[in-house]
């Protein structure tokens, strides 16, 4: 991961008790040498969630933490396993990481069959 991303990602890491993660890799394996997190990464390529199951067998996460891997076919995807569909917005790009910003909103009742199906995805 290039430097810039890095420490970026440790910054907020760093302040974080819970993380949630889209993806899975280098990002995962700071967070897990970090003590006292507890991460859930969403992996959607299942060959890779394989691969980092079995490396999180024999390298378990750091004192008082935990690293849940989970796998989800997110369905069509772009480079990096990015999904053609963004219900998120815009994010801020730094190198390949994005950061979204969040804000509460009502449920988007015009959307709701798509979220279902979505959601509903093997």
């Amino acid at each position: 991961m290039p430097e810039a991303e890095a420490e970026l990602l440790r910054q907020h890491y760093e302040d974080a008790d819970v993380i949630l993660e889209y993806g899975s890799g280098g990002s995962t394996v700071m967070a897990s040498e970090m003590e006292g997190k507890h991460i859930t990464s969403v992996e959607s390529d299942k060959a890779w969630w394989k691969m980092m199951m079995e490396w999180f067998e024999t390298n378990p996460a750091s004192k008082g933490s935990t690293v849940d891997m989970l796998y989800a076919d997110i369905g069509p995807t772009r480079e990096w396993m990015h999904a053609t569909e963004n219900f998120l917005g815009q994010p801020e790009i730094t190198g390949r990481m994005a950061t979204f910003k969040l804000e509460p909103q009502p449920f988007p009742t015009g959307r709701m069959l798509e979220i279902i199906d979505y959601m509903l995805r093997p």
